[in-house]
């Protein structure tokens, strides 16, 4: 064998181990989002058989990339809350308070509407997955966390205010507004909003 004999039978041997690789890699992208489809179409726990249809695979396939389904939804969990973050932390943490109420309800608002069918899947879920329990209460603690920072305001105010705050500008509210009221998201944030500006304006001066 010569050399170059040599040197094409390496080269055909890493394409085929590179396109194994991306083809792993599409296969798992695809199972992922139509974890994500289904959950959006309103069906919150949906089979391994059903997700694996409609991402076009194998059920075996599905498991070998992910050992059970809560390591599935633990993975788009993940990939929900890396888009969603940067929403969150681009939020002013100075100027005008009502403004930076009004921009604090605006990202929440496309955060929690790019959320909704995934949380409403993992609170119907979460009692019985722990993972779940834990993505929920760090969810709530970020939140928390995040309108002090945004609004410090809040910190020298009694409990009450800090509460009514905190549920005024939820995820919890978000969803009630939708399901609930059925309103569309431009009216849910504008209830949002109208609710978060009234707490401040019943401030005192002194803390706003």
């Amino acid at each position: 064998m010569d050399l170059s004999e040599h040197g094409d039978q390496a080269l055909s041997a890493q394409a085929q181990r590179d396109g194994r690789i991306a083809r792993r890699e599409r296969n798992r992208a695809a199972i992922v989002a139509a974890l994500g489809d289904i959950l959006g179409s309103g069906n919150l726990e949906p089979t391994a058989e059903q997700v694996a249809t409609r991402a076009g695979v194998q059920v075996r396939t599905l498991f070998r990339h992910f050992p059970d389904m809560a390591s599935l939804h633990a993975e788009l969990a993940g990939r929900i809350r890396a888009e969603v973050v940067p929403l969150l932390a681009a939020v002013p943490t100075t100027g005008d308070a009502a403004e930076r109420v009004r921009r604090l309800v605006a990202a929440r608002a496309i955060a929690f509407e790019r959320i909704l069918p995934f949380k409403r899947a993992g609170n119907a879920m979460r009692w019985r997955l722990e993972f779940l329990q834990d993505h929920h209460e760090t969810m709530v603690r970020d939140l928390r966390q995040h309108l002090q920072l945004v609004l410090p305001e809040l910190r020298a105010r009694d409990g009450a205010a800090r509460a009514a705050f905190e549920l005024a500008t939820s995820f919890e509210a978000w969803d009630h507004l939708r399901a609930e009221q059925r309103l569309e998201p431009a009216r849910a944030r504008a209830a949002m909003e109208l609710a978060a500006l009234a707490i401040l304006a019943a401030l005192p001066r002194s803390a706003r």
